[in-house]
């Protein structure tokens, strides 16, 4: 699987990226040194500047970006394919740039299996955050909002990945959706680690009653929100002993279940996530996991 994660800057996106590294996700050499974020972009320097170069190619800039999406030229394109020949080299690679919003085409098309996820905050909070960091207008903000979202929501309409709203008021339940999205992807999540890994910079700006928005973006805001994921009521995540590699134990008490859960505890890595994907009922995952290995040599 090759993991595209989507959203714009100072929209989570590198606290999504984190959240799923902690769950199995391969991302290679990323920054890692801090700035804005506790722990980094999680963004690696060779994608930033080659989305930027298609960008400005065009005369756009992540600032600036287009009202649709470029694709590359062949040598371009030739960097794009190295780059994900790398990851795809692991189970599970990823790459996270809000400026994949904007170049997506070329990345996709290099995937053997492209998987996607979006992330997305309150419009008020990504443009008073830009200005914290950037020195934008709260007006230039919420516009280089909606251009950015606007691309999210036209890939959400097509491609219907997953959600997530950036938002830590409430840490246990952004825990508990992040490592819902991570075992739908087929990855294997502890709620507890992703929660333990949330920094306290990564609280969401103030944003009240009081801060009513544009029409244009409340609409637009309102679409994420309502296609916003919401985990299952009865996944487990966060167990005292989640079994070997992370298989967690089975969230009913039916005897297919259970007679899953003693069985995948002795199998290998690759057969065991296959066997929690049954017992999670993720019907559209197990799929994916059993053409992934199938193309695969032993």
């Amino acid at each position: 699987m090759m993991l595209f994660i989507l959203g714009m800057h100072r929209s989570g996106t590198s606290c999504l990226t984190g959240s799923l590294e902690r769950s199995g996700l391969h991302l290679g050499p990323v920054d890692r040194h801090g700035g804005f974020q506790p722990h980094g972009t999680l963004e690696r320097q060779d994608v930033m500047l080659l989305n930027e170069r298609i960008l400005r190619r065009a005369g756009w800039s992540w600032s600036d970006p287009p009202p649709a999406a470029l694709h590359p030229t062949e040598s371009e394109e030739a960097e794009i394919q190295s780059i994900v020949a790398q990851l795809e080299s692991e189970e599970f690679g990823a790459l996270k740039d809000p400026r994949l919003l904007f170049t997506l085409p070329g990345w996709r098309a290099a995937a053997d299996e492209p998987a996607f996820v979006g992330t997305f905050r309150h419009p008020l909070a990504v443009a008073r955050s830009l200005h914290e960091r950037d020195g934008l207008s709260v007006d230039a903000g919420l516009d280089l909002w909606w251009r950015y979202n606007v691309q999210l929501a036209e890939l959400h309409r097509e491609l219907g990945f997953l959600l997530v709203e950036f938002d830590l008021v409430d840490r246990n339940a952004y825990a508990r959706t992040v490592a819902g999205v991570a075992s739908d992807l087929g990855l294997e999540p502890s709620e507890r680690r992703i929660r333990d890994g949330l920094e306290p910079a990564w609280e969401r700006t103030d944003v009240g009653a009081d801060d009513p928005l544009p029409q244009a973006e409340a609409e637009l805001y309102e679409y994420l929100r309502r296609n916003v994921y919401r985990p299952p009521t009865d996944g487990r995540w966060d167990t005292d002993d989640p079994g070997p590699a992370g298989l967690r134990p089975p969230a009913r008490s039916e005897a297919w279940s259970r007679w899953l859960w003693s069985v995948g505890r002795r199998l290998p890595p690759r057969p065991r996530r296959v066997v929690r994907l049954m017992e999670s009922g993720t019907a559209r995952v197990l799929r994916l996991a059993e053409r992934r290995d199938a193309r695969r040599p032993d």
